[in-house]
């Protein structure tokens, strides 16, 4: 499986939280996963689907899921 996102690249995380968004940098890929950078010296591993190559394309995912949720408990 080829790597969407280089190392080295800035990314933007979506979190647990429904609005939470942190920059961090990619630090490695492997075995489908990301291992990412945060600012503070911190990391975790992600998949794809949770990391962002710009904070608006996050942000419009964010958007995507709460409008699906909010229909789910109506």
């Amino acid at each position: 499986m080829k790597a969407k996102y280089q190392e080295g690249q800035k990314v933007f995380l979506t979190g647990a939280h429904p609005d939470l968004i942190e920059e961090a940098t990619v630090f490695r890929y492997a075995g489908g996963m990301y291992t990412i950078r945060f600012k503070n010296g911190g990391g975790i591993r992600v998949r794809e689907d949770r990391i962002y190559p710009a904070r608006k394309d996050a942000e419009e995912a964010i958007n995507r899921r709460r409008s699906g949720m909010e229909a789910v408990k109506k």
